[in-house]
């Protein structure tokens, strides 16, 4: 039987090598890469197609969140299994509307992990118990809005989205970002069309209502 072939994106170097000494343990996966940020997976999907990758949501340059979303599109055939310590309700609905097939706790033991893996593999959608409760508790109360109304927001949206609730003015934001007056005056647009408001305060009122100023989602 063909082993599973993995790649671990996790920018903790020593938490990535622990989990693929954990991994080799197991006959039915092969960990062939690690990745310490989305721009290097992306580099390494380039040249190898690995069955599933292990994403770490927060990472620096590109956090998993944009590097789910980004290899839907480039690369459908490659799964994700979210990997990360974070259990919000939002964090869980972001990975998941990104295309992540299963949302896994970083304290799983070994060997639900390897049932996640596999799982996955065969084409059926897993969560850590943890999970599991979260996303029952989303689907029985009035946290279901979120699943519904929640949109994704791009990397360099996020980045738009979190200076203009610190305040910053558009001239500053340009600076900050390294893009033109045309690209910002572009990307600003489509965030108040997918929020439906009309200024910075409705960004504001929707960033904080929606929990997009949060550590988590900016992935610093």
């Amino acid at each position: 039987m063909e082993r599973i072939t993995i790649i671990i994106a996790e920018d903790n170097l020593a938490y990535a090598e622990g989990l693929r000494s954990v991994l080799q343990q197991y006959r039915k996966v092969k960990v062939i890469g690690i990745a310490q940020n989305g721009k290097i997976l992306m580099k390494m999907l380039a040249d190898t197609r690995p069955d599933i990758v292990l994403m770490d949501i927060q990472m620096p340059e590109m956090d998993g969140i944009e590097a789910t979303r980004r290899m839907q599109e480039l690369y459908p055939e490659v799964k994700v299994i979210a990997l990360t310590i974070l259990s919000a309700p939002k964090a869980i609905i972001y990975a998941l509307r990104a295309g992540a097939w299963g949302y896994i706790n970083k304290n799983s033991e070994g060997k639900g992990l390897i049932s996640a893996i596999m799982s996955v593999h065969a084409g059926m959608r897993t969560f850590c118990p943890t999970t599991t409760n979260r996303v029952a508790h989303l689907m029985v109360n009035s946290e279901l809005k979120l699943f519904n109304e929640l949109i994704y927001f791009n990397e360099i949206e996020m980045q738009i989205i979190r200076l203009t609730c610190k305040e910053y003015h558009y001239k500053e934001i340009q600076q900050a970002l390294f893009i033109s007056s045309a690209t910002y005056h572009r990307h600003i647009k489509a965030i108040k069309t997918k929020m439906n408001v009309r200024d910075k305060t409705g960004i504001a009122l929707y960033s904080m209502n929606y929990g997009l100023i949060e550590d988590w989602v900016i992935g610093g």
